[in-house]
């Protein structure tokens, strides 16, 4: 059966071990999602895609159960991609390395620049690493620099030219690959840049694209459904994952309303109209 989306992103947990200036952050309570609830999550998310991300808020390798998680998607046929600031990968590499399910690692190096007590040279030379052994196991790695300007060649963040020096001592330079995003390093392993995110307001008739509903759709860790990774809060709560028969979920009216507007480029809800990730068309 063909998936109904692209990807899903579940949120297995809202905290973090940093603080970033670019991470808008929340006032949820902090949680944990329990086995239980993963389990049910995962399930009724499988009815709707093959690829789960576990990522919206919250640094995933800080779940105690992480490792069980990535069992239980492997029995349920999963490609898991995990999106992390690369900060403990010295404790969770080694599982993360051996999992069969584990299908890609993105890791958001420009939480570099906004939490100084970070060590430069040993988080960098850490993801480096982590992100060598996963080339050399055939496991997509993609390094980021998300904190540019829209004018600039790979950012304007601080650190950042410190931060290409260093990955241009770690891997061969002259074996860099340019693409559209960025470079490709080795196999399977890349440097990825874009602009910093940022809220706007769009004007009623401005033609726009989206993902949301059409490509993903997302799960917080209360188990509310929500159309993105970027609706961190719930503003556009469509049911409970816990509760709701997802199929319904995503056949409601406002689910399909959001989606037939981004088809025909146009944003229905006002908090898609302040989102930075909605593209103006060309």
């Amino acid at each position: 059966m063909k998936d109904i989306y692209n990807k899903a992103y579940l949120e297995i947990t809202n905290v973090c071990n940093l603080s970033c200036s670019f991470c808008k952050g929340t006032d949820r309570d902090k949680c944990f999602m329990s086995e239980e609830n993963f389990t049910v999550a995962a399930k009724k998310l499988r009815q709707v895609t093959s690829y789960i991300y576990f990522h919206i808020l919250g640094e995933p390798t800080l779940h105690p159960n992480l490792e069980r998680f990535l069992d239980i998607c492997h029995e349920l046929d999963f490609k898991v991609i995990i999106t992390t600031n690369g900060t403990l990968l010295s404790k969770v590499g080694d599982f993360l390395l051996d999992s069969p399910i584990l299908h890609k690692v993105n890791i958001s190096l420009h939480a570099l620049e906004a939490n100084e007590r970070l060590s430069f040279d040993e988080y960098l030379d850490g993801c480096a690493d982590f992100a060598r052994k996963m080339s050399e196991k055939g496991k997509i790695c993609v390094l980021r620099l998300w904190n540019g300007d829209s004018d600039g060649k790979y950012g304007s963040g601080k650190l950042n030219d410190g931060i290409m020096s260093r990955l241009e001592n770690s891997f061969d330079r002259a074996l860099w690959k340019q693409n559209t995003k960025g470079f490709r390093l080795s196999d399977k392993l890349f440097l990825e840049f874009a602009e910093r995110f940022e809220w706007r307001e769009n004007d009623d008739d401005e033609q726009v694209r989206c993902y949301g509903l059409r490509d993903q759709i997302g799960v917080l860790v209360d188990g509310r459904i929500v159309p993105c990774c970027i609706d961190c809060d719930g503003a556009i709560t469509l049911g409970n994952i816990f509760t709701d028969d997802i199929i319904n979920v995503i056949n409601s009216p406002l689910a399909v309303e959001m989606a037939e507007g981004f088809r025909n480029g146009k944003a229905v809800h006002p908090y898609c109209k302040k989102c930075g990730f909605v593209r103006t068309r060309l």
